[in-house]
C-alpha cells in the first residue's frame, strides 16, 4: 500500500523506493546532446513530471506505458510546478486486482448518477428515442464498461467514472437550456448527451493510465458510436428517417469543426447546444481541477493550459472553502 501520493510531495524532499504508474516514456535530446528520459508519473492523486538524465540511465529498469516503477529521487519546482529527477528506477511487478493507489477515480457516486440517467431513460415521451436508449443502456456489459469508463484520455474527466460524471453535468446543462428554449425538442437533445461519447468506452481502457485501444486509434468514438446506434435502429420497427439521421447527425458534428474530428459541422439547433453543452463540461473541468490544484501553492498563474489556449489565473482567497457540488 502506498502510503505518499503526488498531492503529498513537496519541492526539496528526497524520495526513496516510492511507487507510481508510468504515463509516458520518451526518449529525449538535450541541448548539449545528451540523451535523457522524459516521464510523467501518477497515481489516484495526481499526475508528476520526471526526468532521468544520462548519468542515472544505467541505475533504471526499461519500463513501457502502464508499468508500475518504484523510484529514488529528488523533488524540484521548475516553472510553477513539480518534478522529480530520478536517480534509480524499478520495474514492480503488481497484482492487477490491486491498483487502487494508481487509478485516479471521480468523488461523485456514479451508481447514483447512472440510476438518474436510468429514470431520464423512462422519461422520454418520445417511443423511438426512448426504446433506442433503453436497448442499449439496458446491456449489463455496456452498464459495467460506462461506468469505469474516463471521458478522455487527459484533457478533461480522464478517471475512473469520468464519462458518467461528464455526460450528468451535460444532463444538468441540457435541461436548464431547454427551460430557457422551450421550443429546442429536449428528447433529441437529451439522446445526444447521453449518446455522443459513449464510444469512449471502446476507444480508450485504463490499466494503471488512460490509453487509446486499437479500435481508438483506427477509428475513434465518433465513428465508433455511430456505427453502433445506426445498427440499433435497425433493430426498431419503422424507426422514423428523419429522426435517425437527425441523432446520427448530433453524434458525428459534436466536436463543433471538421479540424476537431467532426465528419460534419452542426447544422441543427440541437446539435449545436450539444456542442456548446460539451465544450461547457469539458472547459470548466479541466480550469477547475487546475486551478484547485495549485491553489495555496503561491502561484499567480499556471503555465499555459493548452485545452484552454491561455494561463489561468488561480486565485488565492479562499474563504468560502465549504462550496457544495453537483453531486
Amino acid at each position: 500500500m502506498k502510503t505518499r501520493f503526488v498531492k503529498d510531495l513537496e519541492a526539496g524532499e528526497e524520495i526513496m523506493g516510492l511507487s507510481f504508474a508510468l504515463n509516458t516514456y520518451e526518449n529525449k535530446t538535450a541541448a548539449n546532446g545528451s540523451q535523457y528520459l522524459n516521464l510523467a508519473l501518477s497515481d489516484k492523486t495526481g499526475e508528476i513530471n520526471a526526468k532521468i538524465w544520462e548519468d542515472n540511465l544505467n541505475k533504471c529498469d526499461k519500463a513501457s506505458v502502464g508499468d508500475i516503477v518504484a523510484i529514488d529521487g529528488t523533488v524540484s519546482a521548475y516553472k510553477g510546478s513539480l518534478q522529480i529527477t530520478i536517480k534509480s528506477m524499478q520495474k514492480l511487478e503488481v497484482d492487477k486486482n490491486d491498483l487502487s493507489d494508481f487509478l485516479p477515480t471521480s468523488k461523485a457516486d456514479i451508481d447514483k448518477l447512472f440510476k438518474n440517467i436510468e429514470k431520464t431513460i423512462i422519461s422520454f415521451d418520445n417511443q423511438y428515442i426512448k426504446k433506442l436508449l433503453s436497448n442499449i443502456f439496458k446491456d449489463k456489459d455496456f452498464q459495467q464498461k460506462f461506468k469505469q469508463a474516463p471521458a478522455a484520455e487527459k484533457i478533461h474527466h480522464a478517471y475512473l467514472g469520468g464519462l458518467v460524471e461528464h455526460l450528468s453535468e451535460m444532463l444538468g446543462l441540457a435541461e436548464k437550456l431547454c427551460e430557457l428554449y422551450p421550443n429546442i425538442n429536449k428528447d433529441l437533445l437529451i439522446a445526444g448527451v447521453l449518446l455522443h461519447d459513449t464510444g469512449k468506452m471502446d476507444e480508450l481502457t485504463m490499466t494503471t493510465c488512460v490509453q487509446r485501444t486499437t479500435a481508438g486509434y483506427l477509428l475513434g468514438h465518433i465513428s465508433i458510436i455511430a456505427m453502433r446506434v445506426n445498427e440499433e435502429i435497425k433493430k426498431i420497427e419503422n424507426f422514423p428517417e428523419e429522426l435517425k439521421l437527425q441523432i446520427l447527425h448530433l453524434i458525428l458534428s459534436h466536436h463543433g469543426e471538421l479540424g476537431f474530428g467532426s465528419p460534419v459541422k452542426p447544422m441543427t439547433t440541437e446539435a449545436w447546444a450539444l456542442h456548446y453543452i460539451d465544450q461547457l463540461s469539458t472547459k470548466v473541468n479541466i480550469s477547475y481541477n487546475i486551478t484547485e490544484e495549485l491553489k495555496g501553492q503561491g502561484i499567480e498563474f499556471s503555465d499555459k493550459v493548452y485545452a484552454l489556449d491561455n494561463k489561468l489565473f488561480i486565485p488565492q482567497d479562499s474563504a468560502d472553502d465549504n462550496k457544495k457540488t453537483l453531486f
